[in-house]
């Protein structure tokens, strides 16, 4: 894809070819951890080949690629270890799932249902 005009150039890129005298997908898997089913889709867009690699989310750590897990900052990839605050956040999202009123404690412990009718229209 064109970065200025944002036009579909095409590819001719091959993903059963060797990288490092192994199938590219077998690098790829080694490289990855926890093991992912990834998968490489492939199609036409206005008659020209696009390729795909799909990454299933991270549902238990965070993937890691040659041991290293990184973080997409913009348009910028960055090692993870570099921000100990995003990883932290990241490992408690993927532990407790993204904070909702249901799996976020309340700051406030002290709660009656009393409390409730300080809130206009909560029983309407």
């Amino acid at each position: 894809m064109n970065d200025t005009t944002h036009a579909v150039t095409g590819t001719n890129f091959n993903a059963d070819q060797d990288i490092k005298k192994e199938p590219l997908k077998h690098f790829l898997a080694r490289q990855l951890s926890p093991d992912l089913n990834f998968i490489f889709k492939e199609d036409k867009i206005d008659g020209k080949k696009v390729v795909v690699l799909v990454i299933p989310a991270a549902k238990i750590v965070p993937t890691a690629f040659g041991r290293e897990r990184f973080i997409r900052i913009g348009s910028s990839k960055e090692n993870l270890r570099k921000y100990p605050e995003k990883e932290s956040y990241l490992f408690e999202i993927l532990r407790h799932g993204k904070p909702t009123i249901e799996n976020t404690p309340s700051q406030y412990q002290d709660l009656t249902f009393g409390k409730l009718l300080i809130y206009p229209n909560f029983l309407e």
